[in-house]
């Protein structure tokens, strides 16, 4: 059996660097204490998480551990330039010398963007990405 974390990056004093800082503690001590794997949750459009830029975390959690496997849950490929995605987790690959553990999604963005007011390219690129999926 493998253990591992869901890491949403939770806002819950109203701090963007406490809650960046307590969940980065909780990684490292979940590494030492021999989980396997953390998580890390993109979301967009609400004021609680502030995971809205995994790749950024993901880097910054590549720096400050060694042996735990980092994962994306998932990168929502409709807001992002698929481009800049690919050539960022090529590098963030190599920065987490293997550890990392790639999800993307691509489904949920009608739903979302039809909440949200997505710009018009979010949603044409969501169609793009599910076709091709």
């Amino acid at each position: 059996m493998k253990t591992g974390l869901f890491c949403n990056y939770e806002d819950n004093h109203q701090s963007v660097q406490r809650a960046i800082s307590e969940q980065v503690t909780l990684i490292q001590h979940a590494e030492s204490l021999g989980f396997e794997e953390a998580w890390v949750t993109e979301h967009h459009f609400n004021d609680f998480s502030v995971s809205s830029s995994i790749l950024v975390l993901l880097a910054h959690l590549a720096a400050v551990t060694s042996t735990i496997r980092l994962g994306s849950a998932a990168v929502l490929l409709a807001f992002h330039n698929p481009i800049l995605v690919a050539e960022s987790i090529a590098t963030l690959d190599h920065l987490c010398y293997g550890r990392l553990a790639l999800g993307i999604i691509s489904f949920w963005m009608e739903r979302i963007c039809a909440a949200n007011s997505c710009r018009v390219e979010a949603l044409s690129r969501y169609r793009k990405t599910n076709h091709i999926a």
